[in-house]
């Protein structure tokens, strides 16, 4: 500790000249400077230290650049970790969704074909189920469910399937 009548920055700069006043190489006083600013900050404000020790010297340290590639380490690892959740949380919604809409698809086929079968008393599944599972628009499909209950004749069902480009 220092005296009672020396100022915090006064004390830094005392213990700066005696680190400088020892006979060692550049890069070792960089080192050693470097730590008396860090233990220093254990006690005093960084704008005292930093007025007096400049922060390049001690980002030169051996220690300072450990915790900083530490530190980058660890934000690399925090930003995958973080951006493979919000690629599993995506992909969830994504497939739920795709489940729902392939769901819906699936039950507009199963009824175009139901009620095409029930109000021809013929069996169209055979014939037009590999075209209808060929339209991806699920609007389209719904149209079609709603045409199912209007055509006069299977043979106008599939006629107008062929008119609008869905049998190919």
């Amino acid at each position: 500790m220092p005296p009672s009548e020396v100022t915090p920055s006064q004390w830094i700069q005392k213990c700066v000249q005696a680190v400088e006043s020892v006979s060692v190489d550049e890069t070792q006083l960089g080192e050693t400077l470097a730590d008396l600013a860090i233990l220093s900050g254990l006690t005093y404000n960084f704008e005292t230290i930093h007025d007096i020790i400049s922060e390049e010297t001690v980002l030169e340290s051996s220690v300072v650049q450990h915790f900083i590639k530490r530190g980058i380490e660890q934000g690399i690892e925090q930003g995958i970790e973080q951006g493979i959740e919000q690629g599993i949380e995506q992909g969830i919604e994504q497939g739920i969704e795709q489940g729902i809409e392939q769901g819906e698809k699936r039950m507009a086929i199963d009824n175009i074909l139901l009620i095409l079968n029930d109000r021809f008393e013929t069996n169209t599944a055979p014939m037009l189920k590999s075209t209808l599972e060929r339209i991806n628009d699920l609007e389209r499909l719904k149209a079609l469910v709603r045409e199912s209950t209007r055509a006069e004749s299977l043979g106008t069902f599939i006629d107008r399937l062929v008119k609008n480009g869905d049998a190919t």
